[in-house]
């Protein structure tokens, strides 16, 4: 992954995971990550806290108990992580970061991504294997743009 970043000249990953840290894989533990990255001068900041995909218990939640999205992209602190993004883009290339491989299976595509690109951000999925493709709008969030 980290040659990605520095392949697609990222300045800033922006760890948008609820939980900063992946038992199985320790070298995406938040603090192991933020040093590795450090060493290629790229900034690593955590933002789960404002745009991880799971909010604490019974706030922005379904009466089932699942998160309810459309709750969530109008809360406070979802809109003040999209506002950060935004005007961090204008002076940095950043990538969004979270455990999902499948960027179309992940919040950061159906959540954070559509809400950025609704407000005239161009988003691009950066895969594996080292292709991009840019992300498009789905009905929903076309809508707001």
């Amino acid at each position: 992954i980290l040659s990605l970043l520095v392949a697609y000249d990222i300045d800033l990953l922006l760890d948008i995971r609820s939980r900063p840290y992946a038992n199985l894989f320790p070298d995406f533990s938040r603090r192991r990550m933020k040093m590795r990255l450090a060493k290629h001068e790229i900034v690593y900041i955590f933002m789960g806290d404002l745009l991880g995909p799971r909010p604490p218990r019974g706030e922005l939640r379904s009466c089932l108990g699942a998160v309810d999205y459309l709750k969530v992209e109008g809360s406070e602190k979802f809109q003040k992580g999209l506002s950060w993004v935004l005007e961090e883009s204008r002076n940095a290339t950043l990538c969004l970061f979270c455990g999902e491989g499948d960027p179309l299976t992940c919040h950061r595509h159906h959540l954070v991504g559509q809400n950025l690109i609704a407000r005239g951000l161009r988003v691009r999925h950066i895969h594996l294997d080292g292709t991009a493709e840019d992300a498009d709008p789905d009905l929903f969030h076309r809508e707001l743009m």
